[in-house]
């Protein structure tokens, strides 16, 4: 079986800290909080937010598109909710899907969609393959993560798609890239699907002709170029979950 390593990710996680692409000079975690939150707000106003017309969106709170897309445009980056660790070393998959859910209005924790991931000793697909919990964990797919994300809604509002054009995606979405963007190397194929060495899943928010902005479970708030994150995304299978339009 092919797990990820914690040692692996802290040393990718120090790498990619490089990556980061912010106008200012290095500054607190808080600055760049706010200069992100700006950012995404700016960027739901003028791209349009792709709430979900299917229904309540949550069994407990019944809302329309205008209360979703007020509620996406007030979300709140939090370090305990949208970064995986250290409660999910190898939970990047349920964390990014639980700050899906939150930018749609649904009051979901982290821990509460890896709890309600289905897991499996084989099957990535359809299931997380290991334990998000453990340092030598393991990982789904987008199948498993969008069946996760409609545990949680009245209706099953959120799809998993293949092979979408990233520009074409109705953000923000989950997409799975690898970490630190290095070349994807094949590990495991279930069907006519492939897992890569070493599998990341990120949550974009918006983007542009340079780059493209995440929530990264990772790393938080970060820019990434367009170009070599386009390439990965396709060279992994364009793999990715997002709320339907009706």
């Amino acid at each position: 079986m092919y797990v990820r390593s914690t040692a692996a990710r802290r040393t990718l996680r120090g790498r990619r800290q490089g990556r980061r692409i912010f106008a200012a000079p290095p500054s607190p975690i808080w600055w760049h909080v706010l200069l992100f939150g700006a950012m995404m707000a700016a960027a739901l106003m003028a791209f349009g937010f792709a709430a979900p017309d299917c229904g309540a969106a949550a069994e407990d709170l019944s809302q329309s598109r205008g209360r979703l897309e007020t509620l996406a445009r007030s979300f709140k980056y939090s370090e305990k909710e949208d970064l995986q660790l250290p409660e999910l070393p190898t939970g990047c998959e349920a964390t990014a899907i639980s700050t899906l859910l939150r930018l749609h209005g649904v009051p979901v924790t982290k821990i509460a969609v890896a709890d309600a991931m289905p897991r499996s000793d084989g099957d990535f697909v359809n299931a997380f393959w290991g334990n998000p919990y453990a340092e030598d964990g393991g990982f789904c797919l987008a199948p498993c993560a969008a069946a996760t994300a409609n545990s949680f809604l009245s209706e099953s509002c959120v799809v998993a798609t293949r092979g979408e054009r990233l520009g074409d995606l109705p953000l923000p979405a989950c997409v799975w890239i690898t970490e630190g963007l290095v070349e994807p190397v094949a590990a495991h194929t279930q069907g006519s699907y492939t897992a890569f060495f070493d599998t990341h899943c990120v949550t974009v928010v918006f983007l542009d002709d340079q780059s493209v902005h995440v929530i990264d479970p990772l790393l938080g708030p970060t820019v990434y170029p367009r170009d070599r994150f386009e390439t990965i995304y396709e060279e992994t299978g364009g793999q990715v979950v997002y709320f339907k339009e009706l």
